[in-house]
């Protein structure tokens, strides 16, 4: 059912609003999804990052900025929800909706609070969520949520989490990870890679090694942008290393500017790994991107490094930061290996 709720900044109870008031043109109305609240690492009550099975799931916020021209607020409210499915049969465990009054628009957070959901089962969930600007005193009279939005693109995020147990592990003791064959960022979800961004930052690319499938991420530009990406839990013995081999393109001209950014250690990467269900990692390795090797294809690697000495089910963590002046970088990334350093 949709609730209306105040919004953190501005709100106005629906008890103040004024039905009466005077609508003006909406013409580039743009708001969209800035960020999701996905912890990194398990906190207990928000809907899971990592593949660790909860149980106890009753938070849920998301944050929306304007992308578009200022606008007359009077009149108009911000429609939020969120949806949370599992995959095997088909089972929605949340369905959330909420419509938020405001007199001055500022960047602020959508945030639901609900009775506990399982999410312990193991498998795929796929989580919805979505939002933009509609007319209030519409929604006050007949319940319409029809969007202001003159741009929808940026208004709904879809993403797959996959929660795994001690069963799967075993089953899926993979440890070396290509991507051929797979046409989507669920396809990767089935596997268990998890972001810790808007998962549409991430694509599929044929621009892997000699053309094959590879990992696309979106670098944008600044140290406060750091992107991250979580390989499959496995099953580790000592010495384990992550490894992977990556290029660096600008994404508006397509060239490739890997060499140029390693010379001018226009980025960063960080390697660690953390135990499944554990908070905080364990250990993080920060390679020296000078110190990145050419493999093939113009593709770079770095020295295998032993990133954790005593066996268990952990995640390999891949972090990375555009340093460079070029304002949105695609990271390319084929072959990632977690395996035992001889």
């Amino acid at each position: 059912m949709t609730a209306l709720l105040w919004l953190r900044a501005g709100g106005n109870p629906v008890g103040e609003h004024n039905a009466g008031a005077i609508q003006t043109p909406v013409q580039g109305i743009n708001i969209g999804i800035k960020s999701i609240t996905i912890p990194e690492h398990p906190r207990g009550d928000y809907v899971p990052f990592s593949n660790c099975p909860q149980d106890q799931i009753t938070k849920f916020e998301f944050r929306v900025e304007n992308r578009g021209a200022d606008f007359d607020k009077k009149g108009k409210g911000i429609f939020g929800s969120v949806q949370i499915k599992r995959l095997a049969d088909g089972t929605v465990l949340l369905n959330e909706e909420a419509v938020l009054e405001f007199r001055a628009f500022t960047p602020g957070w959508v945030r639901f609070k609900f009775a506990p959901i399982d999410l312990s089962q193991a498998g795929l969930y796929e989580v919805t969520v979505e939002s933009y600007i509609i007319d209030l005193s519409a929604y006050l009279k007949d319940k319409s949520l029809k969007p202001l939005d003159t741009d929808l693109s940026d208004n709904k995020v879809v993403y797959v989490n996959r929660v795994t147990n001690d069963e799967l592990l075993a089953e899926n003791s993979l440890n070396r990870f290509d991507f051929e064959g797979m046409q989507s960022t669920r396809d990767l979800a089935d596997q268990g890679w998890n972001f810790s961004h808007l998962p549409d930052s991430v694509q599929i690319s044929n621009k892997g090694i000699k053309g094959s499938k590879a990992i696309a991420i979106h670098l944008h530009k600044g140290d406060k942008n750091k992107r991250k990406l979580y390989t499959p839990t496995v099953s580790m013995v000592e010495n384990e290393q992550v490894n992977f081999q990556f290029k660096l393109l600008d994404a508006q001209s397509g060239k490739d500017v890997t060499e140029e950014l390693i010379a001018s250690e226009g980025f960063r990467a960080e390697v660690s790994v953390q135990k499944i269900c554990r908070t905080g990692v364990e250990v993080t390795f920060k390679h020296k991107v000078s110190d990145a090797q050419a493999t093939e294809g113009g593709f770079f690697s770095f020295q295998p490094m032993p990133v954790y000495q005593e066996a268990g089910n952990f995640s390999g963590h891949v972090a990375f930061v555009n340093l460079s002046a070029y304002p949105d970088i695609l990271l390319i990334i084929d072959e990632v290996i977690v395996q035992a350093l001889n």
